[in-house]
């Protein structure tokens, strides 16, 4: 396995010379997963690898329809929306295993001043990790991946069973999803169907933080565009017609500790009840009921977290760190123990849990959550704000 950024290099300036690769995607993740980036022909990106390339700002604050409102602090009407500047971690050069002549290649969005951009979940995740390996924690994640495909999102209208489109079916598009990602050098221990038409699940093999939540990004990526390619569209929202099971990403976690410790799934669940805002991004998601209650194996000597879920739509980066960092407030036996599980009703009560609790701002940031905060209650409003179906059926014309 090609590790260093030299190694890196070296194939992909191999594979230009040999003609198999063309375009490198230099890219980074939004804050709700979206792979975001720049085709860039190859041979300008081997001639200046050491280049940064800017993006608007406005982008790491954006909402799920790529809106960028006022009451975001870091990027609004007042700030201008300046560049932030992506550098990229070119140890992590990849090809695109599911379009031939493409590698990809993510990295850290950098504010004008040059500090790593404080609301980037990339940042995000990788000051939990620094902060676990000072208290002597180091973990690794695997990831389960759950979406679906249909063939009319704006109306969640479900394919049949074995119905893509003309010339494909679910079984050949799933092995396509797989192969593709193996090619990308992403290690898939499982892909399935079900148990709902349309429904699959995708099973990520454990890898340390950073890169499992880049290969979570990468995953549902490539499944929405092999997925166009055969004429239908994979979805990794919440649906909540036709009684749908929900979407769910699931991280498993394992922990390396030194010293003794109590690790009690109570208390990572109370924990993770109020970063549930972070985990279930979304209205929809909301509905669905809460996430599911972790438990607590042993592989060895190393402790196993295990049960985790958030929902499909949420950010891997984001959900890693907040998950993480929950496990680690959990065992902090500094600390006073928590309270009841959190039992919001709605993503704005959820939100407003998020700004009470103290460790939040503590472990991913305080700039993080302040961003964050009226991007999820604004998601609230907009629900509490709509007039539904059931509504304009139920009370039109009878007043």
């Amino acid at each position: 396995m090609i590790t260093t950024q030299v190694d890196r290099l070296a194939w992909l300036r191999g594979a230009v010379q040999a003609g198999s690769v063309h375009t490198v995607r230099a890219s980074f993740a939004d804050r709700l997963g979206h792979w975001r980036g720049k085709r860039v022909p190859a041979d300008h990106f081997l001639a200046h690898t050491g280049q940064v390339l800017g993006f608007c700002d406005g982008m790491l604050v954006c909402d799920v329809r790529c809106d960028i409102i006022e009451e975001t602090p870091y990027s609004n009407y007042g700030t201008g929306y300046p560049d932030f500047h992506v550098r990229f971690d070119l140890a992590r050069l990849r090809p695109v295993g599911w379009m031939g002549g493409e590698a990809y290649v993510f990295g850290d969005p950098h504010d004008h001043d040059g500090r790593p951009s404080p609301v980037s979940p990339r940042h995000v995740l990788r000051r939990v990790i620094d902060r676990l390996e000072s208290l002597g924690i180091r973990a690794r994640v695997g990831l389960r991946l759950g979406g679906r495909f249909m063939h009319d999102p704006d109306h969640a209208a479900l394919i049949p069973a074995g119905g893509l489109g003309p010339g494909d079916d679910e079984l050949g598009a799933l092995s396509r999803i797989g192969s593709g990602l193996q090619a990308s050098e992403i290690s898939v221990l499982a892909i399935a169907s079900g148990p709902e038409a349309g429904a699959f699940r995708l099973t990520l093999a454990d890898d340390e933080p950073m890169a499992s939540a880049e290969a979570g990004v990468v995953a549902k990526a490539a499944a929405k565009e092999i997925a166009r390619q055969a004429g239908v569209t994979a979805s990794f929202m919440t649906l909540q017609r036709h009684a749908l099971a929900p979407s769910l990403l699931e991280p498993m976690v394992d922990l390396e500790i030194t010293g003794s410790i109590q690790l009690a799934d109570l208390a990572i669940q109370r924990r993770l009840s109020e970063v549930r805002a972070l985990l279930q991004p979304s209205v929809n998601a909301f509905k669905a009921g809460p996430p599911s209650a972790p438990t607590i194996g042993r592989d060895g000597r190393s402790p196993r977290v295990s049960g985790l879920s958030a929902s499909s739509e949420a950010d891997p980066f984001t959900v890693i760190a907040a998950t993480l960092a929950a496990i680690a407030v959990a065992i902090d036996s500094s600390r006073e123990p928590a309270g009841s599980l959190a039992d919001d009703r709605g993503l704005g009560a959820a939100a407003e849990r998020l700004s009470r609790t103290d460790w939040v701002g503590e472990w991913l940031g305080p700039e993080f959550v302040a961003n964050a905060l009226p991007l999820l209650a604004r998601e609230d409003r907009l629900l509490q704000s709509s007039v539904t179906d059931w509504e304009v059926d139920r009370y039109w014309g009878t007043a």
